[in-house]
């Protein structure tokens, strides 16, 4: 109940939300490349692994200060994010899940249900969701999904599995 549903608008085209959907598989790639593949696993030769995954999923939350509608809960959950797509690498051994997840979060999001990606508007999308005023401790408002508490679990629950993963 934090959620209306708009309905099918299919705004843009299906060229433009292909162009969305390559410019977030860049986007998500770039800022895993840069946090997991390189900046975690350079501090992680030289000290604890744990470190690692905390500096990295920090600076993570801190590239999105600049976002609008930034505030606590929201730069929590991406800091949380950036736990579980370090621990995500971690196991699968691979860095090219993190960015198909990472690619496929922000693309969904926004492309397909026409919610904020991180503050950012989505103007080009499949369906429109809009967030409720009086649902925002969940939804995220201004910030989107990512600033919820709906999200701070679905993150929570997703780091213990990940972590029990075999």
């Amino acid at each position: 109940g934090t959620l209306n549903y708009e309905g099918v608008v299919f705004k843009g085209g299906v060229g433009l939300i292909v162009l969305f959907f390559l410019g977030f598989v860049l986007q998500g790639m770039n800022e895993e490349v840069i946090c997991r593949g390189y900046f975690m696993n350079s501090l992680a030769s030289r000290r604890p692994i744990i470190l690692a995954i905390i500096a990295n999923s920090v600076i993570f939350g801190l590239m999105h200060m600049m976002n609008s509608g930034v505030a606590v809960l929201p730069i929590v959950n991406i800091i949380l994010v950036g736990v579980f797509f370090s621990v995500f690498m971690l196991k699968s051994d691979s860095i090219w899940g993190v960015c198909a997840i990472h690619t496929m979060w922000n693309f969904v999001q926004g492309n397909f249900y026409g919610i904020k990606v991180s503050g950012m508007d989505m103007s080009t999308s499949i369906l429109k969701f809009n967030p409720t005023i009086d649902g925002a401790l969940f939804n995220g408002g201004k910030f989107g999904l990512e600033g919820g508490l709906a999200v701070t679990a679905v993150i929570v629950i997703s780091i213990i599995f990940t972590l029990l993963w075999k």
